[in-house]
């Protein structure tokens, strides 16, 4: 008797311990509890191991790190007898393998597979790896996530002896892109439908450091990024960079439903809308209990009951959940009512495996008026606000009943066609859901009518809808009285709530606007006086669509902007009129509609209106460019080979490649990609299939032109080609008569040049219709056969005349601003004219400021402290008055000049070069017998090419260059044997 008296008190004192509130919502008594969820055995033990020392409730990873530590997916260490979880050092190779495995469940099968690589290599050292990373790499290995020769790698002992470069290391830290190849191939081989790599790339490009990423990733990072599981920051993915162990929890919880999914888990949401406690008192064990009712989003009750039994001989057994609240770990008696909780639970087990608070839910009241029930048999309800808003709430099941087909008000059952619809009720939401419907007034005298704009004309102060019963109305306004909200195309993403459910006496609302911005496809609600005859107040919302095409001819409209004919995937055809207003953007930044040009992949944002089957109208309403599709990389010219099915590839036999100098890098074979889906085959004028080709075209009397596309570092087929005539290359020269369709004129030829469907013709380094060589183009032609051209490649003419240079002894800077010079030299042609004239250049933070080392930060840019630039000398690259590029180099009085043939990594080679002699302002050959000649690119090298500074890797083969130099390459060559001088200053003359 003792014993038990013992007992009871100990469960009494449990029990007056924990918290227990009011009940937040009595009707939840009366509610059927849809599921009864377990908690877990061992829960305890795992609420343990999640209070990290080194992790602080307020950091932003305790809530991924706490999830997926309570879920057993990532795990921490004890060090002396202190649970961390080392949240910033970098997560290793094998780790990532083993939480990427774990959340396919794959543990057992790790240990099994670990057992099994000990059994077959018993002359591995047991202690080289414990027994859980040895089976993880080899399930890895057998998965195809890491090679055989990784594996090898990964078993190695001595792991400080492996090169890094080459080796797989498997403690070395994973990077960003490893991971997101590993995350998508393991999710993959079990749900191929949650998550697969992207060969189609759009979102990739959205990062200015994208070509950092290994070529063979980019599919698999682009599917991260779709999935907003990795996003990088400050425009950069840093597919290089390393993961953290806090990084890697929070790339979990990224995952979502892609995750649970995988692991067979429920995401669910709800508040705690009811706590009881109880214990039962045996002869020998005894039970004290707390149930815990949660509402879930649907307005349904689940249940779930922490457990404390303690036995007869003194054990204590707990049944807990892991709970997380304001940033501490703790179980369910740490829940209180009221308290909104995400929770996950197991789907076979029907175990709750874990919770986390979103604080306590606060309850509000809405009032508005009631609409016709249409969504009464999915439990929602819709009401309009004062100010024409709709509002949609999912109800409690104990405020409707589909069976008896009723809804209650003021605590009544009203049959469903008895709805008190069209009058003024207040909704009583608590979790967004409604728990109660009481009467806020008499019924309303105003009508609704909702539908899509067929035409609003502002002018004269009518709206016509269709509406959704397929009736056409048309009502009048006041255009200064008439109120307008429009949800715009960026707040698509936010489909409900708005500033006005967040606030709803809040007076700013960002969707206000005015009559003039509805439009023709808008989908709107009108509320209309009492007399049926003007619109008081309209919502409306965009109607958007986005489209995919490339720009294939663009017509100026002057002040009302562009007329675009876009061509699109599916190879239909649009002509669209652009307003001068509709704004155009690439890689972010808003350019200037005039910019656009033929050939240009773009996305176009469309209001589309569709009224009836055929009957549609679009608008465009925001360009954005996509700079790297349907870019031609090369063009080659070859003889027809062989065809390879399985890696779609082609054959092209005795190939050289187009250059400016005219075919160039002959090669004995090429292999080509044709793995794209529109790639076209043309026997000059005719379209031809591939296997047509290669039965038919394999001779040596017929040329193969062949236009590639630009594929990140590698290239695919875009356009073949076959010539059967006598080949003729004309010189670049200027297009003096076009006819806009098939015939055109050079200036150094009197006959016409035909085109056809089958002529390659790039301009602006894309493939475009042979319509868009117009005049004054400066085009490369290659005629094949009487006066057929087979391939028109249109340049911009080269020309730096507008580019001014000049060198200049700095006197004094106002930073960002402006900067003066004593006295300056303007280079014209290879001669310095001196002018003892100061002179003013302005600056601002575009300005390039470089040194030998490189680029120098505009704040040390100074005529002050030690870092003051004063009296020193520098080149300047002007536009104008304006400074572009600041560059300290040799005063330069030498220059050679060439043709490009070959470029490298820090110096290209040209041939034919003749050097400039600066006493008699000439120009001689470096060589009679063999006149190459290489040229270094120093850090501080300037390269201008029309007008505009380019990078090296813009140089192409065939290129004119003129180099300034320091050095009389004709002496050096004579005395050191040396063909090679710095290039300081280098423009590409043709």
């Amino acid at each position: 008797m003792k014993k038990i008296i013992s007992y009871l008190l100990i469960f009494t004192l449990m029990i007056t311990a924990l918290p227990v509130y009011a009940v937040t919502d009595p009707s939840v008594l009366k509610e059927p509890v849809q599921n009864v969820y377990l908690p877990r055995s061992g829960a305890e033990a795992i609420i343990e191991n999640l209070k990290f020392s080194d992790v602080s409730p307020s950091s932003w990873s305790i809530e991924p790190i706490t999830r997926f530590g309570a879920l057993q997916i990532i795990k921490g260490y004890n060090e002396n007898n202190a649970k961390k979880y080392r949240p910033t050092a970098p997560i290793s190779n094998e780790e990532s393998l083993a939480v990427l495995l774990r959340i396919l469940g794959m543990e057992e099968a790790a240990q099994k597979a670990g057992n099994q690589l000990l059994q077959e290599n018993p002359e591995l050292p047991d202690h080289v790896l414990t027994l859980w990373t040895k089976g993880y790499l080899q399930l890895a290995k057998n998965m195809g996530l890491i090679t055989e020769d990784d594996l090898d790698n990964a078993l190695v002992e001595e792991q400080w002896e492996l090169d890094p470069s080459e080796s797989f290391i498997r403690r070395g830290p994973v990077t960003r892109e490893q991971l997101a190849v590993w995350l998508v191939k393991a999710i993959n081989s079990k749900q191929p439908d949650l998550i697969s790599p992207k060969y189609k790339q759009k979102d990739v490009f959205n990062y200015s450091d994208w070509e950092k990423i290994d070529r063979e990733f980019i599919p698999y990072v682009e599917a991260v990024i779709q999935k907003k599981i990795m996003v990088g920051s400050n425009s950069k993915f840093n597919p290089k960079g390393i993961v953290t162990r806090e990084q890697m929890a929070q790339t979990l919880k990224n995952l979502d439903d892609i995750a649970y999914n995988t692991m067979n888990i429920t995401k669910e949401n709800g508040t705690v809308a009811y706590i009881e406690d109880s214990n039962s008192m045996g002869a020998s064990d005894s039970i004290a209990t707390r149930r815990i009712l949660i509402t879930d989003e649907n307005g349904k009750v689940n249940e779930v009951n922490y457990e404390y039994k303690r036995k007869s001989n003194d054990q204590i057994l707990t049944k807990d959940v892991p709970v997380l609240i304001n940033g501490v770990v703790g179980g369910l008696l740490n829940l209180r009512e009221g308290e909104y909780i995400e929770y996950l639970v197991n789907n076979d087990t029907k175990e709750m495996l874990y919770a986390s608070s979103k604080g306590i839910n606060e309850p509000y009241e809405l009032e508005g008026v009631l609409q016709p029930l249409n969504e009464i048999n999915n439990g929602r309800i819709t009401i309009t606000s004062d100010r024409g808003i709709n509002y949609t709430f999912q109800m409690k099941s104990a405020v409707y009943n589909n069976v008896d087909g009723t809804i209650k008000v003021n605590d009544i059952n009203v049959k469903i066609p008895n709805a008190p619809i069209s009058s003024k009720v207040k909704l009583y939401i608590d979790n967004n859901i409604v728990t109660k419907i009481e009467l806020a007034g008499d019924k309303v005298i105003f009508d609704t009518l909702s539908g899509i704009v067929k035409e609003n004309n502002p002018t004269f102060n009518y709206i016509t809808i269709m509406t959704w019963d397929g009736k056409e109305v048309t009502k009048n306004y006041q255009k200064k009285s008439v109120q307008v909200e429009k949800q715009q195309y960026y707040d698509t993403e936010d489909e409900i709530g708005y500033i006005d459910e967040m606030f709803p006496d809040f007076r700013f609302d960002p969707r206000d606007t005015t009559i003039d911005d509805v439009e023709a496809g808008d989908l709107v609600d009108l509320k209309i006086s009492p007399d049926g005859k003007n619109v008081l107040s309209i919502s409306a919302k965009t109607n958007y669509i986005v489209k995919y095409g490339s720009i294939n001819q663009i017509v100026n409209n002057g002040v009302n902007g562009l007329r675009l004919w876009i061509r699109f995937d599916d190879l239909s055809s649009t002509i669209y009129d652009i307003d001068s207003n509709i704004p155009v953007k690439r890689a972010g930044q808003n350019i200037s509609q005039y910019q656009l040009q033929e050939g240009q992949v773009v996305k176009l944002l469309i209001n589309q209106a569709v009224f009836e089957p055929g009957t549609t109208t679009e608008s465009v309403k925001e360009i954005q460019v996509d700079e790297y599709g349907n870019t031609v990389a090369n063009i080659y010219k070859g003889k027809l080979g062989s065809l390879n099915n399985s890696q779609r590839t082609l054959t092209l036999l005795n190939s050289y490649e187009l250059t400016k100098a005219g075919w160039r890098d002959y090669t004995k074979s090429k292999i080509l990609d044709i793995s794209s889906k529109n790639i076209e085959y043309y026997l000059d004028s005719k379209q031809i299939s591939l296997d047509y080709a290669l039965n038919y075209l394999k001779s040596p009397d017929i040329d193969v032109y062949v236009a590639m596309e630009k594929y990140y570092d590698d290239e695919k087929v875009l356009k073949v080609t076959f010539g059967t005539g006598r080949e003729n290359i004309l010189a670049s020269d200027n297009v003096t008569y076009s006819n806009g369709n098939n015939k055109f004129k050079v200036l150094q030829s009197p006959n016409y040049i035909n085109t056809h469907d089958g002529t390659i013709v790039v301009k602006n380094g894309k493939l475009l219709e042979d319509n868009n060589i117009v005049s004054p183009d400066y085009a490369q032609v290659i005629l094949n056969g009487n006066g057929k051209a087979v391939i028109v490649n249109i340049t911009k003419e080269p020309s730096n005349e507008a580019t001014s240079i000049f060198r200049g002894r700095i006197k004094s800077i106002n930073e960002n601003e402006d900067m003066q010079v004593q006295s300056f030299a303007l280079l014209k042609g290879m001669k310095w004219i001196y002018s003892p004239i100061p002179r003013m250049f302005t600056t601002d933070y575009e300005t390039v400021i470089m040194d030998a080392n490189g680029i120098i930060p505009q704040t040390d840019f100074l005529d002050y402290s030690e870092k003051t630039k004063v009296d020193k000398v520098y080149t300047i690259i002007s536009d104008g008055t304006k400074a572009k590029y600041i560059i300290e180099n040799p005063y330069c009085l030498d220059g050679v000049k060439g043709e490009i043939y070959e470029t490298e990594s820090g110096a290209i080679s040209i041939k034919d070069t003749i050097v400039y002699n600066k006493t008699n302002n000439s120009w001689k050959d470096l060589s009679y017998s063999n006149s190459y000649a290489k040229i270094n690119l120093k850090t501080n090298t300037i390269i201008i090419k029309n007008n505009e500074v380019i990078s090296p890797d813009m140089l192409e083969k065939g290129d004119i260059i003129r180099i300034i130099t320091d050095e009389y390459l004709i002496t050096k060559l004579a005395t050191k044997g040396a063909r090679d001088v710095d290039g300081y200053i280098i423009f590409v003359e043709k």
